[in-house]
């Protein structure tokens, strides 16, 4: 009886663990699934979950200025919990939101014509995906804008990145789709700001609203709060579960 009882234990705990590695890996091969912010379905946050970062949508900083928003950091501010993201990071993000496009560092331009609209599936999934900063039709003409500000890797350079497209009204149509990636500004100046631009910020985990009801979205960033649990809680939490076991 106890032999029987010990092999159900262990098939238990294989089954257990084979599910954890599952959740894992299919964790590990998604994209950017929507959270919320501040309140229950508002979708001003995108987590990206190769990373286990998430992204304050572009909508909520339309128009300032990165000194603007570095203000606004820290304790009691309006993007408490939120910091700027380093070059690097902005990189991650853009390629693995623009895959199959072989991104340079700088503005990289793909044109078409014609009148099927080139580019713009691309371009409305990270408009909707990051928060789209502006959308304008002129005279039969068309343009979206998807960008924010952010530092290089040295904290002193201010860069833009993010995309624009274009629908030009023309016979045939002409498309105009680009994806900027890490281009610098030449003023460097950090009181810029457009109605064309954002400013990109990005938190490690128990800054959103869905991150505090559930910790585990952010499991694949190191720097994630539940990745920071003490050794002595985690072998305290599987020893409870382990007697658990042993007591069934």
């Amino acid at each position: 009886m106890k032999l029987k009882l010990i092999e159900r234990n262990r098939a238990m705990f294989k089954e257990t663990f084979a599910a954890l590695l599952l959740t894992f890996s299919l964790t590990a091969n998604a994209g950017f699934v929507k959270t919320d912010w501040k309140s229950s379905g508002d979708s001003l946050s995108v987590l990206h979950e190769e990373t286990g970062k998430e992204w304050l949508s572009l909508t909520q900083t339309d128009g300032m200025s990165i000194n603007q928003v570095i203000a606004q950091l820290g304790n009691g501010g309006t993007f408490d919990g939120w910091r700027l993201p380093t070059a690097s990071e902005v990189e991650v993000m853009l390629k693995d939101s623009f895959l199959g496009f072989n991104l340079k560092t700088g503005k990289n331009t793909y044109m078409a014509e014609g009148y099927n609209d080139a580019y713009w599936k691309e371009a409305d999934t990270y408009r909707k995906q990051m928060g789209g900063t502006d959308y304008r039709v002129v005279d039969g003409s068309y343009w979206a804008h998807s960008l924010g500000f952010h530092l290089d890797d040295t904290g002193t350079q201010l860069q833009n990145s993010g995309m624009n497209h274009f629908n030009w009204k023309a016979t045939p149509r002409l498309y105009e789709f680009n994806i900027m990636n890490q281009v610098s500004v030449d003023s460097n100046n950090w009181d810029a700001s457009s109605t064309y631009y954002g400013v990109y910020l990005i938190s490690d985990g128990g800054t959103t609203l869905s991150s505090k009801l559930d910790p585990t979205l952010n499991i694949n960033n190191p720097d994630a709060p539940i990745n920071n649990v003490p050794v002595a809680y985690l072998l305290s939490g599987l020893g409870l579960f382990f007697l658990s076991l042993r007591r069934k």
